[in-house]
């Protein structure tokens, strides 16, 4: 005999009741609202649409607020315990006053009053909707994946990043969908398997191009999940899930040793590129000791990882992170890579605790409906899975806004509790609305947090857009177009006075113009004051009191840095530099030394700094880079310099040959008025 499947609930009676539709509508409007690719979507081309994002969804969240409000629930005691005590301890490190960077702050805010809203909005989905939820994730996938797949198949600017700029963000951003799709094509015959069938496809050609192997993993642990839950009642259909994972497993391999178009063997950065991904969030995770040591109880602080890691940072995952400095850039560091680990080093042992047992709660009641004979809850659990298995190495909850929105809502649907609804009315009705108003209330209060952000990110976002306009245009009006690059930065200013990125992109404004090196160094200030460690600000400071001659402060600064990224190549060069104009030999040959040894000491920078150095007069600096690059063991005699600049000039007639041979006549001269020949002199 064949078992009977669990009917869903068809949605067709429920679909003509507002309260089952709705609520639905309202729990996944956030994310629905990031994917909108079209004209007026508020994140596109946003320089940090993390930000614009958190906040964005946060403000459409309160809806969900409004309608648990109206018609849902009371909160369930066990998930909005643990997310409010994770809140709590993050507010206590408020208090204690570890937060720095207030922009960040404001984001955590708006995650937290939008985890909040629809964790209790999740919960008081009835079945119907739980249904109807459950077929509208993978509508919602599709959504996200689509156009991304199109922009990259037709040549689109934004390519597989999509509508949210980035492949990672949009994988997350869709595994919730796939990972309902996935039920719906094993479990549910007709059009939705077709549904189902079009999101799992399109989200493994979408993680196999990018490629995105957290997505690849995530989907064949939830195809795994699937093949082992027992409600499966016929053995055979098993196999496929079982095949699908297989397969997507080999594809994340093959994935993983593709080489590069055009590429014909292997160098060091293709390799740092291939193979750093795991190996650089494992060294980012071994790094949780020491965090945990450094602020045991509070943690960072919610939302300040980016400001307080780099001093904790690992120094061969700085190596890989920046492909052993193949770019000058400054590599940042902006979560942990593991939403699971993320609370423990934000929020301390007390808080990250809460916040990994809420995962973990949200984990066992998903196995638990996968096993259990409600396939709406099942439907849910399977949408859930892939989330959890991709938080374990990227942060969907915490700063995916758009994935987090649907990870939410699914732990409030999975670990809300079966009130009846006599027993909810037997409550009196202040207690029942009072309980009901919590989300909305915590999320007014994130409400001028939301809207603080939404201005600084459509100010940097037209900012941008002007930028790029403006340098593609011959006929642009520099001056004038410096004045309106100026607004733009002060209208993110006047939305967030502290913002270090605002404050960073009016630094560099200013560097534009030689006669603002103080203004300048004034806004670079004022991002040490948000994020003390950031390496940029602490190397323009560096040079702006170098160029200056405040050599004291020029070498804090980069002394600074150093103990932050000890083996940064620009910033040796530099303070050799430095050192060597201020007399400090030895120093500035611990400069050279640093470099040699991660083979970095070009001999070509030492001798266009030496000619450089000696052509401008500072002869003993310049011969210091001089003796390092030709390896002279002894102070060079005038003999030694004409005749190098002789030699020079003969395999390039560059300024370092003429150098060499000035040094020489100036080293002439030194002897004779040493001599008292001041007339041969």
């Amino acid at each position: 005999m064949t078992e009977a499947k669990p009917r869903i609930p068809s949605g067709r009676r429920s679909a003509a009741e507002p309260s089952q539709v709705l609520p639905v509508v309202f729990v996944i409007g956030p994310a629905l609202l990031l994917a909108w690719p079209g004209y007026g979507a508020w994140i596109v081309d946003d320089p940090l649409p993390h930000l614009s994002s958190a906040a964005l969804a946060a403000l459409v969240a309160l809806l969900a607020a409004a309608w648990t409000l109206v018609r849902g629930r009371e909160p369930a005691l066990l998930s909005s315990a643990l997310f409010l005590s994770a809140v709590l301890c993050g507010a206590a490190a408020v208090s204690a006053g570890r937060v720095t960077d207030s922009l960040e702050a404001r984001r955590a805010w708006c995650i937290a009053a939008l985890g909040f809203s629809l964790l209790c909005a999740g919960g008081s989905l009835r079945p119907a909707a739980r249904a109807n939820l459950g077929r509208a994730l993978p509508l919602l996938a599709l959504a996200f994946l689509i156009p991304a797949l199109g922009s990259h198949a037709f040549g689109g600017p934004r390519g597989l990043g999509g509508v949210l700029g980035n492949s990672g963000a949009l994988s997350l951003a869709a595994l919730p969908g796939v990972g309902a799709g996935a039920w719906l094509l094993l479990h549910r015959p007709g059009a939705w398997r077709w549904v189902g069938l079009c999101a799992c496809a399109a989200f493994a050609a979408h993680a196999l191009l990018a490629p995105v192997l957290t997505g690849v993993v995530a989907l064949a642990a939830v195809l795994a999940a699937l093949a082992l839950a027992p409600t499966s009642a016929a053995r055979g259909m098993r196999v496929w899930p079982l095949a699908g994972a297989l397969l997507l497993g080999l594809g994340a391999w093959f994935a993983v040793q593709r080489p590069a178009a055009g590429e014909a063997a292997p160098t060091a950065v293709s390799s740092s590129a291939q193979l750093g991904g795991f190996e650089v969030r494992q060294r980012l995770w071994s790094t949780l000791p020491a965090i945990l040591e450094q602020a045991p109880l509070l943690g960072l602080g919610p939302g300040q990882f980016q400001a307080a890691y780099p001093p904790l940072r690992d120094r061969e995952e700085l190596e890989l992170s920046t492909h052993q400095r193949s770019s000058g850039d400054f590599s940042e560091v902006e979560h942990l890579h593991n939403d699971w680990l993320q609370g423990l080093a934000e929020l301390g042992l007390i808080g990250g605790s809460a916040w990994i047992l809420l995962l973990a709660a949200g984990a066992w009641s998903a196995w638990s409906a996968l096993r259990g004979g409600d396939p709406t809850r099942a439907l849910a659990a399977s949408a859930l899975v892939p989330l959890l298995v991709g938080a374990a190495a990227n942060a969907p909850f915490t700063y995916v806004p758009a994935a987090g929105a649907q990870g939410f809502a699914l732990l409030g649907l999975l670990l809300g509790h079966a009130t009846r609804p006599a027993e909810e009315s037997a409550r009196p009705r202040w207690q029942r609305y009072s309980l009901r108003a919590l989300p909305l209330c915590f999320g007014l209060l994130a409400l001028p947090s939301m809207i603080a952000l939404l201005e600084h990110g459509r100010a940097l976002t037209n900012r941008g857009s002007f930028v790029a306009w403006a340098a593609a245009d011959p006929r642009t009006d520099l001056a004038a177009a410096r004045l309106r690059e100026r607004g733009y930065i002060d209208k993110a200013l006047r939305a967030c006075p502290r913002s270090a990125v605002a404050h960073a992109l009016l630094a560099r404004h200013r560097a534009e113009d030689p006669l603002q090196r103080e203004q300048e160094l004034e806004a670079w200030r004022a991002v040490l004051a948000e994020r003390p460690h950031q390496a940029e600000a602490l190397f323009r400071c560096g040079l702006l009191h170098a160029s200056a001659g405040r050599t004291d402060d020029a070498r804090a600064a980069w002394e600074r840095l150093l103990e932050i990224d000890p083996e940064h190549p620009i910033t040796l060069r530099n303070l050799a530099l430095l050192e060597a104009r201020a007399g400090n030999t030895e120093k500035a040959r611990a400069c050279f030394d640093r470099l040699e040894q991660r083979q970095r000491l070009s001999v070509d920078w030492l001798r266009s700094t030496a000619g450089g150095e000696l052509l401008g007069g500072r002869l003993d600096a310049g011969l210091l880079f001089a003796a390092r690059a030709e390896a002279w063991t002894a102070p060079p005699t005038p003999e030694l310099l004409d005749a190098a600049g002789i030699a020079r000039a003969k395999i390039a007639a560059d300024l370092y040959a003429e150098a060499l041979r000035a040094a020489a006549q100036w080293k002439w001269g030194r002897e004779q008025l040493a001599a008292g020949a001041s007339a041969d002199a």
